[in-house]
Parts: structure tokens; sequence; C-alpha cells
């Protein structure tokens, strides 16, 4: 999933063209996962929009969602021992997404 990473940090997108084409980049991926789209691949695009959006950014909250109900959807889903690690593997990049916000909120705070 390197074209989202391309398409955020190369190109000249707007911050409002940035929010207009994530949640679009999340719902296609998370669609395709686990069939088409491999972990790898969702985890570098999510970890690209977690780095070039703003922290608070709608858009970014949205992709936080669709990433947990899909893990719910997997989670919940006619139990099977993929899908339940295919579920755990979308927390896992939930936790992972929360610590990049987590570092960026904490760089725009003044120090103590």
């Amino acid at each position: 999933m390197k074209i989202i990473n391309y398409l955020l940090q190369k190109l000249s997108f707007t911050s409002l063209q940035k929010e207009e084409v994530v949640p679009y980049y999340v719902r296609r991926s998370l669609e395709g996962y686990p069939g088409r789209t491999p972990l790898a691949g969702l985890a570098a695009g999510c970890d690209a929009i977690a780095r070039q959006l703003p922290v608070g950014s709608p858009a970014l909250l949205l992709a936080l969602r669709r990433v947990a109900q899909r893990a719910q959807q997997l989670l919940q889903g006619p139990a099977s021992a993929s899908a339940t690690q295919q579920g755990l593997d979308l927390i896992n990049l939930l936790a992972h997404l929360m610590l990049i916000i987590e570092f960026g909120v904490r760089t725009l705070l003044p120090a103590l």
C-alpha cells in the first residue's frame, strides 16, 4: 500500500484533499482484508495516514473507527482460528496507530 504513502507525501495535496482521500482508501482496503489486502500493506497505509494527517483530524478518527469495526466483525463472526487471528492483528494495528497519535499529541504539548 505504498500508493497512499506516495499520494500523501509526494503529491501536493491540500489538507482538505487528504481528508477526502483517506476515508475512501481505508474503506476499500478494509473491504479486501483479509483476502485481497495483506496486513502489511494495510498497516503501512494506516501508518502513513496517522503520520500525515493532523492530530484530531476527522478522517483519522474515521479511519481508526473503521479499523475497529472491521476487527469487531472478524472477532464476532463465525468462529475460526484464522478469523480470530486476523481480528487480533487489526487490534494490534489499532494499538500501533494510537501510539503514533499519542506521540504526535505529546510533541504538540509544551514541555512540563
